[in-house]
């Protein structure tokens, strides 16, 4: 992963899934809110896009501990620059980015 990202342990809320992706040394975890309420969560190879893990759910908390209780040893990972600024600014990978809504 590259870009603006910043890396801390921990698992996807419902505060952070829509600003970021669960990874481990081999595949990529989330939630994706799809269309009338379902939320799908997935974990993929992120180099094949081999799909492992699909489910959809009529709600986001069901969603959320289904992918936080794979027993991975995940390490959350934000994507882009967003309203979350306090993480990125943190990174310093991130310095020079410019990122926009």
């Amino acid at each position: 992963m590259s870009g603006c990202s910043s890396s801390t342990a921990g698992a996807l809320t419902a505060e952070n899934y829509k600003h970021g992706f669960l990874v481990d040394d081999e595949v990529i975890g989330g939630v994706t809110e799809m269309a009338d309420g379902v939320y799908a969560a997935y974990v993929s190879h992120y180099l094949t896009g081999e799909t492992f893990e699909y489910q959809e759910f009529n709600a986001q908390q069901p969603a959320l501990t289904f992918l936080n209780g794979l027993g991975r040893k995940w390490i959350y990972e934000t994507v882009g620059c967003s309203t979350h600024t306090k993480k990125v600014e943190r990174n310093a990978s991130c310095s020079g980015c410019s990122c926009s809504k």
